[in-house]
């Protein structure tokens, strides 16, 4: 399922645009349903990831990114093509996959 969220100020937190897409709203019953597993889960155990840019296409890099940083601060010094484009995975996503090769993003 792909979700945008345009013109996010960039000194909200992933959590704070995560948990907007989380919530109930009008209208939204269908999305919120299939998003069930990512609320069960909860935002602080979510694993957000960004794929590393410029990379071998064999050598896939994701970085792991911090909950509770800026926007800002998080993209500082990031190659980004277009537009910032994030993988969330669920606690379960995590512990299953083996297409992620993650490695934390240290200069947030």
């Amino acid at each position: 399922m792909i979700l945008t969220a345009p013109r996010t100020p960039e000194t909200q937190t992933l959590s704070d645009i995560i948990s907007r897409f989380l919530e109930l709203q009008p209208g939204r019953a269908d999305a919120h349903h299939r998003l069930r597993e990512f609320v069960d889960a909860g935002v602080e155990n979510l694993t957000v990831l960004l794929k590393v840019e410029r990379r071998p296409a064999g050598q896939p890099l994701w970085w792991s990114l911090p909950l509770y940083v800026p926007l800002k601060d998080i993209l500082r010094g990031c190659c980004i093509i277009e537009f910032p484009r994030f993988q969330i995975l669920t606690p379960q996503q995590v512990r299953v996959t083996k297409e992620y090769v993650m490695v934390p993003k240290t200069d947030t």
